[in-house]
């Protein structure tokens, strides 16, 4: 049974409805409908981040919190601010409320009219709440239009159906029976390696999952470094046997072992295609003056042709090499 404005109002201190700013709290006269509740965009988005990697395995033993940073970008905006959303793309946001589902009612999340008439996606397919829930609602917000849409924090994005149980459930969300992953969330990006029967398939499988330790240790040795160390951490993790991914310490040091092969080689690469195209250059412009021209001529202004394009990127556009877990972030 699908509640009205009358029935909302009467339950609305077991939705307890709030906010995380005194200037702009809950108003039930302004966002109670006849039979929903407007909801607001927050200021908070999950951006996609180009990643090195093509595709997201449940079965990676790696599979973490990890994946989840290296996927996403955290973003935060003012009040007045706007994000603008081109056609195609997706992007992560949440409710500006929290609230609570009680037990005997379930919840369901819906775009709004408005929106939708522009091509703009609220939710893919993560509408249902289940009774016993609290947070922030996640919003997949998606551009199916032909022009750039423009969102601002606080608009009224969704709206919240809410919907009477035939009774109260045995064991609702959040109880310690079902390893509820999402109560009391934030709306950040999946946490599939939370899931108790993607780790069941896992094991059924013969893959396991790092181990939390190892990803927490790591991610306090990382800080807020480049994002792309993280896709390289989790292609070491994936090539490692698994018996091996126990002790964090250990690990660390294997892959900044790597790192320091992988940054001595880069910094080698740079040097070369930055300096030896305009070595040639200059050697071939010398060869001009010292006739009869033989073969060797002929050869060293080919290449000298050939490595101009990559000498004239190294040397104006391309970024000097990045960052790279060493030795020295495994230090206190």
């Amino acid at each position: 049974m699908l509640l009205s404005d009358g029935e909302i109002r009467r339950i609305l201190p077991e939705l307890n409805f709030q906010t995380d700013d005194h200037h702009h709290p809950f108003k039930p006269d302004e966002q109670i409908q006849p039979a929903s509740v407007d909801l607001r965009l927050d200021r908070c988005f999950w951006f996609p981040r180009r990643s090195r990697r093509k595709r997201i395995s449940f079965l990676s033993p790696s599979l973490s919190e990890l994946e989840m940073q290296r996927l996403f970008e955290r973003r935060w905006f003012r009040f007045g601010e706007r994000v603008t959303l081109k056609p195609g793309e997706m992007m992560l946001g949440r409710t500006f409320e929290m609230f609570t589902i009680p037990n005997g009612y379930a919840g369901k999340l819906e775009g709004r009219s408005t929106f939708a008439r522009l091509g703009l996606s609220i939710h893919c397919t993560g509408d249902f709440i289940n009774p016993g829930w609290r947070g922030r609602m996640p919003l997949q917000l998606v551009n199916h239009g032909k022009v750039p849409i423009v969102l601002t924090p606080y608009v009224d994005i969704c709206q919240l159906l809410i919907f009477k149980t035939t009774a109260q459930s045995d064991k609702p969300y959040g109880s310690d029976e079902l390893s509820s992953k999402y109560m009391n969330e934030e709306g950040e990006p999946s946490r599939v390696w939370m899931d108790a029967r993607l780790k069941k398939l896992r094991e059924a499988c013969g893959k396991v999952n790092l181990a939390d330790h190892i990803h927490r240790e790591f991610v306090r040795a990382l800080g807020k470094r480049d994002v792309r160390i993280l896709d390289r951490f989790t292609e070491f993790l994936d090539r490692q046997p698994h018996g091996d991914l126990t002790n964090a310490r250990e690990v660390m040091e294997r892959f900044a072992d790597e790192e320091k092969d992988r940054k001595a080689w880069a910094t080698r690469r740079h040097a070369l295609f930055k300096w030896l195209p305009f070595a040639l250059f200059s050697t071939s412009l010398g060869l001009l003056v010292k006739p009869p021209y033989t073969w060797l001529y002929y050869a060293i202004w080919a290449a000298t042709s050939l490595l101009l394009i990559p000498g004239f990127y190294y040397m104006f556009f391309a970024e000097p090499p990045g960052e790279y877990f060493l030795q020295k972030d495994l230090e206190p």
